[in-house]
């Protein structure tokens, strides 16, 4: 047979023959342990979703080989398709588990090309996953919000639309219907309009005036204040409601009839108050009320939170306390003040193992809640907000402390505590208490008045008090507490 040189010779072309394509081999460092497979097929066999769609292309004396690149290019197609048939996450996952399987054979060291190429391809998939993530997500918080409410017309038919109903608390506009309707039936006793702002006005200046005569504070006037603009907002043209007396009546209000504040609550008092809650069965209150003292949340805050809600510190890490985190916004249920996702950390000042008594409470809760509900939330208490309050009347009254009537007080008394022990400078103590300002901190600098408080307690209650804060821990651990001396007989807090 003529060789192609020949042939050219004679002025003959010689027919064009296929080059063989040679077999494309994963490049793998000389020092890397990595061995990969030449023959891909050993891996085809461990994908079963993708085991029909990746295959030998192409007929007759050319085939094209399954190359690292061939393979994921057909597994990226499929991918895209199943994403276009379907938004169901189940399905998105198995592809993606189906992927990790294909290359389930570890991959060579940073910086090969191997490694580039699957970087690379696993960048590309981030692009549409996250897209996929944010239409999931959009669908649940739709299910979830159209639970409670359907939409409709509202605003344009003279009623407030849900936004609006949302930016104020149910019992909060319970509380100002009824005192309008109350404003409303006043002036029809009196027989006077109500109709313009100057009418609305002369009217609010009488009713302060029989509020005032009657005992009533001036928080009556700031919420029927607050209640009338809340209705000028959807019921008056203008939106708007000027009530420049009734606004100055106000203040004279306050000036006339000051109001007693709360005050704050010593730390020999949270320690006599723990310890009998303690004695009477009721260590979970105990735990819940050195835990509001300590981290000076509102009493509501902490009494709302949930088992995972409570972070605790990973080992080997550089963290070293315990947080709870108020309001996580997946809850879509933001603070007092309108915030989401803020922290609070248990530095353990005040009680030097509170955190981790918390987190032993908060595996126990889990446990014993677990089976009950294995798919929903836990609560980290395991009580109401009227059964802690009722329990911790009993124990104000069973020790005598008439000063003690809210839980409330135990936020104010840690910021004191911080300002009486120079613990934490004003801007810490902001921070601390997540107030907007400054101001709101002259209620806690009362050094004066906790003192006197504390010389209403005898030898023998600051003995328990020292004694309840030296073993807290270990009493609530064991359940046996000391005795209050102030306690008579039979101990029943309600």
């Amino acid at each position: 047979m003529a060789s192609r040189l020949q042939l050219l010779k004679r002025g003959v072309t010689p027919p064009v023959e296929p080059r063989p394509r040679k077999k494309q081999r994963l490049w793998v460092a000389a020092d890397s342990e990595y061995k990969p497979p030449q023959d891909f097929s050993e891996r085809l066999r461990a994908a079963p979703l993708l085991r029909e769609k990746v295959h030998v292309a192409g007929t007759g004396s050319t085939q094209r080989m399954l190359t690292p690149t061939v393979v994921m290019h057909q597994s990226n197609q499929l991918r895209k398709a199943t994403a276009a048939t379907t938004a169901s996450s189940s399905t998105v996952l198995s592809a993606m588990e189906d992927e990790e399987m294909l290359w389930k054979v570890p991959l060579p060291g940073t910086g090969t090309a191997t490694a580039r190429l699957r970087l690379g391809q696993l960048g590309r998939e981030a692009v549409g996953a996250k897209k996929m993530r944010q239409a999931l997500a959009k669908r649940a918080r739709a299910r979830k919000r159209q639970q409670k409410n359907t939409w409709k017309l509202r605003a344009c038919v003279g009623e407030a639309t849900v936004l609006e109903m949302g930016s104020i608390s149910a019992s909060t506009s319970r509380d100002y219907r009824r005192r309008l309707t109350s404003f409303w039936d006043f002036a029809d006793r009196i027989g006077r309009p109500v109709n313009a702002d100057k009418e609305i006005d002369t009217v609010a200046a009488d009713w302060s005036d029989l509020e005032f005569l009657s005992g009533e504070n001036p928080e009556a006037g700031e919420r029927q204040l607050s209640a009338l603009e809340k209705w000028a907002l959807v019921h008056k043209e203008t939106s708007v409601v000027v009530l420049p007396r009734f606004k100055k009546i106000i203040k004279s209000w306050k000036k006339n009839a000051p109001v007693k504040s709360r005050l704050p609550m010593p730390e020999e008092f949270l320690w006599t108050l723990a310890g009998t809650l303690g004695y009477a069965g009721e260590g979970e209150m105990a735990l819940y009320l050195v835990t509001l003292f300590e981290t000076a949340t509102r009493p509501t805050e902490l009494l709302g939170l949930y088992v995972d809600d409570l972070v605790a510190p990973a080992a080997g890490s550089g963290y070293a306390y315990h947080t709870l985190v108020l309001a996580p916004v997946e809850r879509e249920s933001a603070t007092k003040t309108g915030h989401f996702d803020q922290t609070v950390i248990m530095d353990g000042d005040l009680c030097p193992g509170i955190g981790g008594a918390v987190e032993q409470h908060c595996d126990r809760r889990a446990r014993h809640d677990a089976a009950a509900d294995p798919d929903g939330p836990i609560q980290m208490w395991g009580f109401d907000a009227r059964a802690m309050f009722e329990s911790f009347r009993g124990a104000v009254r069973v020790n005598r402390l008439p000063e003690m009537e809210t839980l409330y007080q135990a936020r104010h008394g840690s910021a004191s505590r911080d300002a009486m022990l120079k613990k934490r400078s004003a801007a810490e103590m902001q921070l601390r208490l997540r107030h907007s300002t400054t101001n709101s901190l002259r209620i806690y600098d009362k050094p004066g008045r906790i003192q006197q408080l504390v010389r209403t307690l005898g030898a023998e209650d600051l003995k328990f008090a020292g004694e309840v804060q030296k073993g807290f821990c270990n009493f609530l651990q064991s359940g046996r507490w000391p005795r209050p001396p102030r306690l008579a007989g039979g101990l029943r807090l309600r």
